[in-house]
């Protein structure tokens, strides 16, 4: 009978182990020169001004580009590209794509039977290549995932840092980390953009700006959720900017 007991205790270890969800939370640095605006990493010239911001799960390269000239300014998507540890990623293509819905429609009823008829209504849609930018105002982009790995495994260089939980304050808790430099990190990329003040682009410039990711930090989901973990997974998820490890330079993934 202890032997049966011990086993089911074991069982029961195991179990509750595997079935912890957890967070990893990644920080990133940057690798070329920038300035932090409102805790976002912002790069600024003389042209234009962009701001970026990570915080998803899994991350998004999203930013906005302002236009400081009394001129409008003009990106070209097909000279631009995301840059993920040295893989070019473009973001035009050069393909014409077609969105198609169906409806229908009914008529009328015949003992019992329903008669009716549908319509199909298709738009076609051309990525745009060359974008305007009017004097004085932005544009946003959002277009690429940054962490497309579903996690990642700490190894023997893990250290620990003790943080007060969010959910219960008055308790401590270990968290788990890694730091990274640019030379090791996991993950390094840029977002290289080719801008002009002619839609012909006589003269070009170029913007290169790189990140890396520094840190990642993993906690269990009480301790990253904090007040909303009790919410459910939809409505955290629209306000998981409220979290305190929520910043426009850091983003998550959340293992299950």
């Amino acid at each position: 009978m202890k032997l049966c007991y011990y086993v089911i205790l074991y069982v029961i270890a195991v179990c509750s182990i595997s079935c912890t969800h957890y967070v990893q939370v990644y920080e990133t640095k940057t690798t070329s020169q920038m300035a932090t605006d409102g805790n976002a990493f912002s790069f600024e010239n003389d042209t234009l001004k962009i701001t970026y911001y990570f915080w998803a799960e899994h991350g998004t390269l999203s930013y906005t580009v302002f236009n400081k000239l009394n001129v409008p300014l003009y990106i070209d998507w097909k000279k631009s590209s995301y840059v993920k540890n040295s893989e070019k990623l473009d973001y035009w293509i050069d393909i014409t794509t077609t969105n198609g819905v169906t409806k229908g429609h009914v008529t009328s009823t015949y003992y019992g039977t329903v008669y009716g008829k549908s319509y199909n209504n298709s738009t076609t849609v051309k990525p745009q290549q060359i974008v305007f930018i009017a004097p004085k105002s932005s544009i946003s982009k959002d277009q690429f995932i940054i962490a497309t790995f579903p996690k990642v495994d700490f190894d023997n260089n893990a250290q620990y840092i003790e943080s007060k939980r969010t959910d219960q304050p008055k308790k401590s808790i270990q968290l788990k980390y890694m730091d990274y430099n640019e030379g090791n990190s996991i993950l390094v990329f840029r977002n290289f953009l080719t801008v002009s003040t002619s839609d012909r682009f006589d003269k070009e410039t170029y913007i290169d700006n790189g990140f890396y990711i520094s840190r990642i930090t993993e906690m269990d989901r009480g301790t990253f959720w904090g007040t909303l973990s009790g919410s459910t997974e939809d409505w955290r998820r629209k306000n998981d900017s409220k979290i305190s490890f929520a910043s426009p330079k850091n983003f998550y993934i959340e293992i299950k």
